[in-house]
């Protein structure tokens, strides 16, 4: 019984003048609120009270069995035999084997055996661009390429610049089909 459910039964009693004996049956106001006082003294002295924890209780009885699982076999090979509650994936969903099969449909054609488990979602938006990553770090140098075919390469020869002759040491690197080309000279040559 709540606290409050024990004030409304004492107020009900006052009201109806249905104390027992040990008690003045005429209580006036002042009375009352002493003796509603002693009662939630008395409740607050029971409710401090606890006793020993008991001795647990016997197990329960267990309950049903629940539903059997899926049973997952990986991607559908068509010809393999699947029975009830095999489950597979297929073009990017999942299914599961209603009933047993062995054919070569489809699932996603062949509800028959099959039940759609889960499907693939819509591709959502493009993402926002990352930022650039770091400068990798300098390739080794590649091999010499061969060399082209039918010319020769020259060491010493006339060079013209700005319309004076002068005789330089130079290497030819490249010849292009009209006789032009470049030329590498030493560093130390003074033009």
């Amino acid at each position: 019984m709540t606290r409050t459910e024990i004030n409304n039964s004492i107020d009900s009693n006052i009201t109806n003048q249905t104390l027992p004996n040990s008690i003045t049956p005429a209580i006036d106001g002042q009375n009352r609120k002493e003796m509603l006082d002693y009662v939630d003294e008395k409740i607050n002295e029971i409710e401090l009270l606890e006793g020993p924890q008991g001795i647990q209780g016997i197990q329960g009885v267990a309950g049903p069995v629940g539903p059997a699982g899926l049973n997952w076999q990986g991607q559908w090979v068509s010809g393999t035999s699947y029975i009830e509650d095999d489950a597979v994936g297929f073009d990017g969903a999942s299914w599961f084997c209603i009933l047993a099969t062995s054919g070569t449909t489809n699932p996603d054609v062949d509800t028959t055996h099959w039940a759609l488990l889960a499907s693939q979602g819509a591709q959502g938006p493009q993402g926002i661009q990352g930022e650039a990553g770091a400068q990798g770090i300098q390739g080794i140098q590649g091999p010499q390429g061969i060399a082209g075919e039918g010319l020769t390469p020259q060491t010493n020869g006339a060079l013209s610049i700005n319309s004076t002759t002068q005789v330089l040491p130079y290497d030819i690197n490249f010849l292009t089909g009209n006789g032009n080309g470049f030329c590498a000279l030493p560093e130390t040559t003074q033009l």
